[in-house]
């Protein structure tokens, strides 16, 4: 790839994270650098459509760490339209599983493109502003930092979460030894479990991670879960409220969330959008056919 073309990925790239942000990004130099090493690690891939217009990414090659299965990654996907987008999709190998990341809203041409190469929506990433000044929760709920006696607890949450993820696909790997070497409940301040009457029946588990747009620190929810028996009663959002008081107090201006897209979805945004979640980018999926790799 020449620099011209560099330059060119650079430009759609911003824009493209300038549109998601809804405002100029804070740091454009720091963003063209995060593409640059980006672009250091990756296979740089071009298309250019019968229009004019280009879209370029960076393509790598990777394993689900819970599935074990092979997926090709086009990361920091930028194109002009629709055209250059279908361009670059025909250089990918055909049937074999693929994942890119849009907007969390692309629009109704980019997602046809997108169906037509066999990708679905699977992940939508959502962000929400903290409020230093939202007071505690109140309710019926005891909600406070995990303690070492219900860390099994949240294992149990966690290992459910993901199988459900996983949307009955097989797991290569013990759920449970994986979730707590990932996440070892050390800081138990990112960690809150909420208790009736001295039983866990929800807990939040939050982790820092750096920031799609800048150079801070957002707070990540791993996982917000109820137990079955207690759902319908608003815990779920009184711990996000809790989780976002949390992290105000610890100096992140931003929670982000993952959404597995699902049949349910479209009511469970209502809920999220009225809460003040905002649906930031959407991770496509394409499955491998029988019998491709």
């Amino acid at each position: 790839m020449t620099t011209i073309r560099y330059g060119d990925w650079a430009r759609l790239w911003l824009a493209e994270l300038e549109g998601r942000n809804g405002r100029p990004l804070p740091d454009p130099a720091l963003v063209s650098a995060r593409l640059e090493r980006a672009f250091a690690r990756t296979e740089p891939v071009h298309a250019r459509a019968d229009d004019g217009s280009a879209a370029f990414a960076g393509r790598s090659e990777h394993r689900h760490p819970l599935t074990g299965r092979p997926q090709t990654v086009l990361g920091h996907l930028a194109a002009d339209g629709p055209q250059a987008l279908r361009a670059l999709l025909g250089l990918l190998p055909e049937g074999g599983s693929a994942a890119l990341e849009t907007a969390g809203s692309p629009g109704a041409e980019v997602s046809e493109v997108l169906r037509e190469a066999s990708f679905a929506p699977h992940v939508l990433t959502l962000r929400h502003l903290t409020d230093p000044d939202l007071p505690a929760a109140e309710g019926p709920l005891d909600i406070h930092p995990v303690r070492p006696a219900e860390h099994d607890f949240v294992y149990d949450c966690l290992v459910t979460a993901l199988g459900r993820g996983l949307q009955d696909a097989p797991a290569a790997t013990d759920l449970r030894e994986w979730a707590r070497a990932k996440f070892r409940l050390a800081d138990p301040a990112c960690c809150l479990v909420g208790t009736l009457d001295g039983r866990p029946v929800c807990h939040g588990l939050g982790v820092p991670r750096p920031d799609r747009y800048s150079d801070i620190e957002v707070l990540y929810v791993v996982d917000v879960f109820v137990i079955p028996e207690e759902h319908s009663r608003g815990f779920s959002r009184t711990v996000s409220g809790e989780l976002l008081r949390v992290a105000a107090g610890r100096g992140h201006r931003v929670l982000e969330s993952d959404l597995v897209v699902g049949p349910h979805t479209d009511r469970l945004l209502d809920g999220l959008r009225g809460a003040g979640w905002v649906a930031d980018r959407l991770r496509w999926q394409r499955v491998a056919e029988v019998g491709t790799r």
